[in-house]
């Protein structure tokens, strides 16, 4: 709702209870914006941002809507980015065969000698 009420927010966060929104601009600007946030709910003015957990997780923004499917503990999720901090790390993911195989040929095609990082390989599936 914060991202349709206002136009141009700074950052939107929300950590699971509270949403925070910095509005920047000029003070008619930042005045009208905050009249369109207290259209959709109560408001209070906040010094500083919320402390942000130590892990940086990348989700879909769509993800966002179901951050409860994630083991994240406390968070701090960044509205319409896809970003959310967390107290835990993110899982890693295989590679998808498709993704392997571009990275090999890839590889092939720029460094067909094996000069660059011998024995080493970023891109091993688990």
């Amino acid at each position: 709702m914060v991202l349709r009420a206002v136009a141009r927010p700074s950052a939107v966060l929300w950590d699971g209870t509270l949403t925070f929104v910095e509005l920047e601009g000029y003070a008619a600007d930042v005045q009208t914006q905050q009249d369109a946030l207290g259209s959709i709910g109560r408001w209070a003015e906040a010094v500083g941002a919320p402390e942000l957990p130590a892990h940086r997780w990348s989700l879909r923004p769509s993800d966002l809507r179901h951050l409860a499917k994630y083991a994240l503990g406390p968070f701090v999720a960044c509205a319409g980015a896809g970003t959310v901090f967390a107290s835990v790390p993110q899982p890693l993911r295989a590679p998808s065969a498709a993704i392997l195989a571009l990275a090999e040929r890839v590889k092939q095609q720029f460094d067909p000698t094996n000069r660059l990082s011998p024995g080493r390989n970023a891109m091993r599936s688990a």
